[in-house]
């Protein structure tokens, strides 16, 4: 049999790609397609502070199964090979997520232990420091410290948000590995072994169940990275917030210090003056 003749009949029979889809649980799409291309055209990229605008990966039960119906085991192949790429990239995007998380807890946790200590020893123990510069002056440096630390503390919470251990993380089965069905089928193309082009079929017939199972459990990581990464996102947007907030204080105690200054020498001036 030739070559040709071997790609005609490998993956001919789309069933199998349909039963492969029916073993594995489908989510609708999230997005409707096109809408980050209508988003770009209407007004170029848009900061959003909740999520990113990002394509869905998600893929219909029927685009899928069209799209593995294929007739060559080299790209059934390649497909399964891209699959487990997939599921790799996604893995070590998971180790960058929670490094990320990590540090900005640990920043925020940080920051929050000096802005506690110094509003404590500071800000709420002696606030006529802050009388000098005027009661709206006092009380608008007050609730931006109360604002500061209410930041710093969504900041941490999203941070441990995203490290939170998920239950949505999925994993080849053995039901999806010995699928009784699919390895009849793929057994049933080989009609002898010792031809090459009959084990070429049957592993294309696997490898085109394989690739699929593959594929959705991309598509759930991926899921699952994304709410991670909009949750660092938040936390990260907060733990800003945060520091401009202990920068307006800061700035605010800097000029009420160099009034004071100002004033405590103007009002020594004239008794060294007077003295003989």
């Amino acid at each position: 049999m030739s070559k040709g003749g071997v790609k005609a009949e490998v993956c001919a029979e789309p069933a199998a790609a349909e039963r492969a889809i029916a073993t594995i649980a489908v989510t609708p799409p999230t997005e409707q397609p096109g809408r980050d291309t209508k988003n770009a055209k209407a007004g170029g990229r848009r900061w959003r502070f909740w999520r990113r605008n990002l394509p869905s990966p998600q893929l219909s039960k029927g685009e899928l199964a069209s799209a593995l119906a294929l007739h060559s085991p080299g790209l059934v192949a390649e497909l399964h090979a891209i699959s487990l790429r997939a599921l790799q990239a996604e893995d070590q995007r998971e180790t960058r997520l929670d490094a990320k998380a990590q540090s900005l807890l640990t920043t925020a946790t940080l920051t929050m232990t000096v802005a506690f200590g110094f509003g404590g020893a500071v800000l709420l123990a002696h606030p006529e420091y802050l009388r000098t510069s005027g009661e709206a002056v006092a009380i608008a440096c007050l609730a931006a410290y109360g604002i500061a630390l209410l930041l710093g503390l969504l900041a941490s919470f999203f941070a441990v948000s995203a490290l939170r251990v998920s239950d949505d993380y999925r994993h080849i089965s053995e039901a999806d590995v010995f699928n009784p069905v699919e390895l009849r089928d793929a057994d049933a193309a080989c009609t002898s072994p010792e031809i090459k082009s009959d084990n070429e079929k049957a592993v294309a017939l696997y490898q085109r169940y394989m690739a699929s199972a593959y594929w959705r459990i991309w598509q759930q990581h991926y899921r699952v990275h994304e709410r991670k990464a909009s949750r660092i996102r938040r936390g990260q947007n907060f733990l800003v917030g945060f520091l401009v907030m202990l920068m307006l204080i800061a700035g605010t105690l800097a000029y009420t210090a160099t009034k004071v200054y100002v004033a405590s020498g103007k009002a020594s001036a004239p008794s060294q003056k007077g003295t003989p």
